[in-house]
């Protein structure tokens, strides 16, 4: 049945169409293929039945970013076709190459070019929505003791609550201190991991467009930075790695303490979201939120 879908999608903006279909992946339902014999390089989307409004609202992200981020060197793919009765996506290809493969293959010159270019991709998702506003840090204090009452009645395993519910007290310190100071908030990729990012040649495509609310922009640096720590070549030099993404971003977003604040929330939020035991890389990521976390300034 995707064999079917997938060529009537084809077929839908290729009507002579006849080619072959090679898997790339499969995730939760969700198919993703390249094609062969169109008259230029494209990959296909196929969501199941039951993601049809994740799969319209992805959609209608994507086009609207593609027209914003249509630069020399920070882009999205273009949507070439949609067929909303097969859930089919037909899109411009970016190519295999992300920036996690792209770092490990790096010299550390050729590092700090793709951490910096980017920087620069997602302060350019980033000024298509970006606006400064006081601070409220009410919600995420709110979110972290939600968390820690999980922890407590056994709903939620943290490895190390006690330390865990500590390092929340001292948050909860710095309501006073941050409460209304200047940040900036931006519609945010908001799962922006190097696989989000394909790097070709001089360019960097930015993929997987769900998310369409705003939120705090710092957080799709933090969360890019758990990746890249552990791909940079920079050995436990992680204040490299992130100086380098932080020069392609430019201006760092909103006051210092609010900044702060936030890397040491957002590191919380990872240690208590991350499960027991850990895998490989959310072993690497935890290193990385640790030492986010104990760091005793802004780390962008």
């Amino acid at each position: 049945m995707s064999s079917d879908a997938a060529h009537a999608v084809l077929r839908g903006i290729w009507p002579e169409w006849s080619g072959e279909i090679a898997l790339l992946s499969q995730n939760d339902g969700r198919l993703l293929c390249r094609p062969t014999g169109t008259p230029c390089p494209v990959v296909l989307k196929l969501w199941p039945e039951d993601q049809r409004d994740k799969a319209a609202a992805q959609v209608a992200r994507q086009q609207a970013l593609s027209k914003s981020l249509n630069g020399a060197a920070f882009r999205v793919p273009k949507v070439l076709h949609w067929d909303p009765f097969r859930r089919g996506l037909v899109m411009e290809d970016a190519g295999k190459r992300d920036l996690g493969v792209a770092l490990r293959e790096a010299d550390a010159q050729g590092a700090e070019r793709l951490l910096k270019l980017a920087g620069g991709w997602i302060a350019a998702l980033h000024g298509t929505s970006r606006r400064e506003a006081p601070f409220r840090p009410v919600g995420h204090l709110k979110w972290l003791d939600k968390l820690v009452a999980q922890g407590e009645a056994g709903a939620r395993r943290i490895d190390d609550l006690e330390r865990f519910k500590s390092q929340v007290a001292q948050l909860h310190g710095m309501f006073e201190t941050v409460r209304r100071r200047p940040s900036v908030r931006a519609v945010t990729h908001k799962d922006l991991n190097a696989g989000n990012l394909l790097v070709q040649g001089d360019a960097i495509y930015g993929i997987d467009f769900e998310n369409a609310e705003e939120d705090e922009a710092l957080r799709d640096l933090f969360t890019l930075s758990l990746d890249v720590m552990g791909f940079a070549p920079f050995g436990d030099d992680h204040s490299r790695t992130l100086a380098a993404l932080g020069r392609g971003y430019g201006a760092s977003p909103g006051d210092p303490l609010v900044r702060l604040f936030l890397q040491r929330a957002f590191a919380l939020g990872y240690w208590a979201r991350t499960p027991l035991p850990h895998s490989r890389r959310q072993t690497a990521r935890m290193a990385g939120a640790l030492w986010v976390l104990a760091q005793d300034s802004t780390v962008f």
